[in-house]
């Protein structure tokens, strides 16, 4: 087998396992669509500014209750919690600011497993468009 073959089935493999990740990420932020509510109190609320552009990551801690449960869950989205620019990052601050009180989205079947903002964003296409990207390098490598 040469190099260039070598590499192209590198890179199909690759993006074979990136679809596997990106189709089980889509799953779970279609599923929460459909997730019960429950009131819920943020606990800590930081942020992070991750480069040198306006570039953050916002960590969120927030206790809830389920059927007398308590829980304590930290998942903003299911695409992440970066934040692209100083006006988003503002507006989420002052909407998870700690004490804030907030409604978290839960899993019927696990109700430990939550999230604020259910469904998607549109920072999920990023995975989307290198998934795209990775799998027109492996068929130009194998063709």
């Amino acid at each position: 087998m040469d190099t260039v073959t070598f590499i192209g089935y590198f890179l199909a493999v690759l993006a074979v396992l990136m679809a596997v990740v990106f189709a089980l990420q889509l799953r779970q932020c279609w599923r929460s669509l459909s997730w019960p509510s429950a009131v819920a109190v943020i606990l800590t609320s930081r942020t992070t500014k991750l480069d040198e552009d306006d570039s953050y990551d916002l960590a969120v801690t927030y206790a809830y209750r389920v059927a007398g449960c308590d829980h304590v869950g930290t998942r903003m989205r299911f695409t992440g919690t970066n934040v692209l620019s100083q006006r988003s990052l503002t507006k989420l601050t002052r909407k998870y600011a700690p004490h804030a009180v907030v409604h978290v989205y839960y899993s019927p079947v696990k109700p430990g497993e939550s999230v604020l903002e259910p469904g998607f964003t549109w920072s999920l296409l990023w995975p989307l468009f290198w998934l795209i990207m990775l799998t027109g390098l492996a068929w130009h490598q194998l063709r």
